[in-house]
């Protein structure tokens, strides 16, 4: 019924009840004070945001929840959908404007003004704590809050806290894709594209990865552990190799990453078709196109674990020599790598353990 910018069908006058804490409550809280809102009416805006665009895909892999969002993309995403409609509903595109506007400062009578600065504060405490995006409330019985002052507030208030990068937030903060509510007669989650931080890319490669031919299997760990369990898209992944790693470091992993696959999965699929060389069509919400990415992410990690030839160099796993200052604990460790890393042999097999006691004892720093 929105897909001709047709007006509400649901009678005005009928009362719909908002849940506290969603986007749609605070419109609605701060109705007077938000510029774009003079002369429109509450319940038409309940209506457009919960009937006539609610649930509906307003661009690829994007639905607008019932409730709104606190994301400035999608609303904006929503103002596009709504404008580009044929015919064009004027009162419709008046109203999805007021999802771009913020409120207005608010003015409180000097006797509340502490009391609206303590509970802003509380608030901003809270927001510190509480990840985006917005996740509505499972059940009506959840105790409510004051809804969230807007912005611009009265002077005096505490600054809005910095932004918050992928690192800093932790490893159960940085999908790429991102679950949602998309609303509906019976709703369901969803998932949407949220893009990756450059900027912790290029930190985690000055600070962390390490050297992909000096040390393949520390790089792979240290990555894998960047990543967290999460599923990347294959312009996500394609992404990150770009900015870790050079263009023959890139075709080291993937010729290393899909020849393993091809072993470990001789019934198919082939590796061609979870890492292919041209974007593929995948659809963030086909579990089957869930799976491709999940086993690109795990191509990946195995390639760079296997891009560096082994054996070629195995006199250098033997010709290391404990340094003055080095502890016997580093020692063993450094030692542990070079052997795991120029010779293919596991030290934790028995073949691994005799080479090690032998080489820990034959090189170690003679006092």
């Amino acid at each position: 019924m929105g897909a001709k910018g047709s007006k509400p069908s649901t009678p005005m006058g009928r009362v719909h009840t908002v849940p506290k804490n969603t986007p749609l409550a605070y419109i609605l809280d701060n109705w007077r004070y938000s510029p774009g809102t003079l002369g429109k009416d509450k319940q038409k805006m309940i209506e457009y945001c919960t009937k006539i665009w609610g649930g509906k895909k307003i661009s690829k892999n994007v639905f607008w929840p019932v409730y709104g969002s606190e994301e400035d993309w999608v609303r904006q995403q929503l103002n596009l959908w709504v404008n580009n409609k044929n015919p064009l509903n004027p009162e419709e595109s008046q109203y999805a404007e007021v999802w771009l506007e913020r409120p207005r400062a608010r003015l409180y009578p000097l006797n509340e003004i502490k009391t609206k600065q303590k509970k802003k504060k509380e608030e901003l405490d809270e927001t510190l704590l509480t990840p985006p995006p917005y996740i509505p409330p499972p059940a009506p019985a959840e105790v409510p809050r004051a809804p969230t002052p807007p912005p611009e507030s009265e002077q005096g208030s505490p600054p809005l806290p910095r932004r918050v990068t992928r690192s800093q937030k932790g490893a159960a903060q940085m999908y790429p894709l991102r679950e949602i509510p998309m609303g509906g007669p019976q709703p369901v989650i969803g998932y949407i594209s949220v893009p990756l931080n450059s900027a912790d890319l290029r930190d985690f490669k000055r600070t962390e990865m390490g050297n992909l031919i000096e040390d393949p299997l520390g790089v792979a760990e240290r990555l894998n552990q960047f990543l967290g369990p999460n599923l990347y898209t294959w312009d996500e992944m394609q992404s990150i190799l770009g900015q870790l790693f050079t263009t023959e470091e890139r075709d080291m992993i993937r010729r290393a990453g899909m020849r393993l696959w091809d072993a470990q999965h001789a019934q198919g699929p082939q590796a061609d078709i979870k890492w292919p060389l041209q974007r593929p069509n995948w659809d963030n919400q086909d579990p089957m196109h869930r799976t491709h990415m999940q086993d690109l992410r795990t191509i990946v990690i195995q390639g760079i674990r296997e891009a560096v030839p082994r054996g070629q160099n195995i006199n250098k796993a033997f010709n290391e020599m404990q340094k003055k200052d080095e502890s016997p604990t580093e020692w063993l460790e450094r030692l542990r790598k070079a052997l795991q890393l120029y010779s293919g042999v596991n030290p934790d097999d028995p073949l691994g353990q005799a080479l090690l006691k032998t080489q820990f004892v034959a090189k170690s720093w003679e006092d």
